[in-house]
């Protein structure tokens, strides 16, 4: 199953949008989601990355409710969208793996929540994916999501869960998983700081 693009969710949507600009990204324009969300989407290619922020309370919907709740633990990504080829079957080999889905939104889209890493929750399906668009900086593709986790093989399990024990490698410092041409990276801090010398971790990132 590949990465289709990170669910980012914030809080003040326009400001996070025009940060993204200032770094020479071109965000979508604003588009309103029946669970009461409004996001803007930025293309890479084939995947991307979807800002979005809750306009409104909708506890009724399981995917207004997950957002809610990550940005109650602050901006930051709330789940992962993944590509999904037969959205059925690999369902039911996530549930088989000890996974479980908490609906689907639109009858094709389902949602796969985690009770002990709530940062680690997964879409699988399609919707409103990210369109391709042209970037000053010149980005045309996602490469990469990185993860920071204080310890990576405590998240193994749930990442053999919805891919399967075999996708899932260990590397200097935590875990990598191979999402078609994108890499998960989970890392614990001594090797995200590696990756990306000067970084400074956000407040309450330990959790």
């Amino acid at each position: 199953m590949e990465i289709d693009y990170p669910l980012l969710a914030v809080g003040e949507l326009e400001a996070v949008a025009a940060r993204w600009q200032a770094l020479g990204f071109a965000p979508g324009p604003p588009r309103r989601q029946p669970w009461g969300a409004v996001s803007r989407a930025i293309g890479l290619g084939r995947q991307g990355i979807a800002l979005v922020a809750m306009e409104e309370a909708a506890p009724e919907h399981v995917l207004g409710r997950l957002l809610g709740e990550a940005l109650k633990r602050g901006d930051g990504v709330a789940a992962l969208a993944l590509h999904s080829a037969d959205l059925a079957a690999e369902i039911a080999a996530i549930e088989a793996r000890g996974g479980w889905s908490a609906g689907l939104v639109e009858g094709r889209l389902a949602v796969l929540p985690d009770d002990d890493f709530a940062d680690l929750a997964v879409l699988l399906g399609r919707l409103d994916a990210p369109e391709p668009a042209a970037h000053p900086n010149g980005a045309d593709a996602l490469g990469a999501v990185l993860a920071f986790a204080p310890q990576p093989a405590r998240v193994a399990a749930r990442l053999a869960t919805i891919w399967g024990p075999a996708a899932v490698a260990e590397q200097p410092g935590g875990l990598l998983l191979q999402a078609g041409d994108v890499g998960l990276s989970v890392l614990d801090e001594a090797a995200l700081l590696r990756r990306l010398p000067g970084m400074r971790l956000p407040a309450g990132a330990a959790r």
